[in-house]
Formats: structure tokens, C-alpha cells, sequence
């Protein structure tokens, strides 16, 4: 990719990332959870411009194959994660532990195509294991996981 198209695309995630966070805080200060995750769906939709239902919807393995950035991966599993607060306080404990393990599965995802994104998405997955049934995980994300909790 040259390199005018990779700046492009990683000022266009890092403007996405700083939208969804100013609504995630307006959203958590207003206890408007719901048109809060709305709102975080839409400006994700708009900013990458394809349908981010059906991103969401793909495996992790299948977004980091089209991603091919790894800050642009961590920055989905991040608003993932976002996306699990806001759900969770909506009301809905389930859906927004699926979303948990979905942000840790794009973190490990990204975390082993992306050596260079491998400390922030330890991190940050380590920072959510708490949160979430890890039996219920993939076994190869699980491995990644407690491997990575074990360092």
C-alpha cells in the first residue's frame, strides 16, 4: 500500500477512535447507553465507509484479513470493547459479553499478525478478561489470552 493511502486511512481510524470516545463519555455522562451504542455504530459506519453491521459481523480472523493494518485492527477491537460498555449499560449482560470476546479475539488477532500492536493489545485484553466466560472463547484466542496473562 503506498504510503500517502496508509497515512490516510490510519488519520481516518484515529478520527473515528476520537468521535466514538467523545460519545462513549456523553453517553455514559447522559446514562443514554442505548442511543449511545446508535450513535458509536453510525459514526463507525460513516467514518470507514462499508456497512459496519456486517464488519461486526465477520470472524476476527476474516476483519484482520481485510483490515491489513494493525492499528486500524486494534482501533475495531477497541470501539468492540467500547461497544460492550455501552451494552452493558443498556441492560444486556450477554450481548455485551459476546462483545468482550470479540474485542479480545481482534485484540489476539491483531496481536499476532502485528508484533508492533502486541503490547497494547495485551493490555487491553487483559484489562477485559475479568469480564467475560473465557471457557467460552475460541481455543486458540483462549491460549493467546492466558499465555498472554501468564507473561
Amino acid at each position: 500500500m503506498p504510503e500517502f493511502e496508509r497515512d490516510f486511512i490510519l488519520r481516518q481510524i484515529r478520527r473515528i477512535a476520537q468521535m466514538v470516545a467523545r460519545i462513549v463519555l456523553r453517553a455514559r455522562e447522559q446514562a443514554s447507553c442505548e442511543s449511545g451504542l446508535e450513535a458509536v455504530r453510525a459514526a463507525v459506519a460513516d467514518g470507514l465507509g462499508m456497512d459496519y453491521g456486517v464488519l461486526s459481523r465477520l470472524d476476527p480472523a476474516s476483519v484482520a484479513l481485510l483490515v491489513r493494518e494493525g492499528e486500524v485492527l486494534r482501533t475495531l477491537a477497541w470501539i468492540a470493547e467500547q461497544e460492550a460498555g455501552l451494552t452493558a449499560g443498556a441492560g444486556d449482560s450477554a450481548a455485551a459479553e459476546r462483545l468482550r470476546r470479540r474485542a479480545i479475539a481482534l485484540y489476539a488477532e491483531c496481536a499476532e499478525r502485528y508484533p508492533e500492536e502486541a503490547p497494547a493489545c495485551l493490555e487491553a485484553a487483559r484489562a477485559m478478561r475479568d469480564g467475560i466466560d473465557v471457557a467460552s472463547m475460541d481455543p486458540r484466542h483462549r491460549r493467546w489470552l492466558d499465555g498472554a496473562a501468564g507473561e
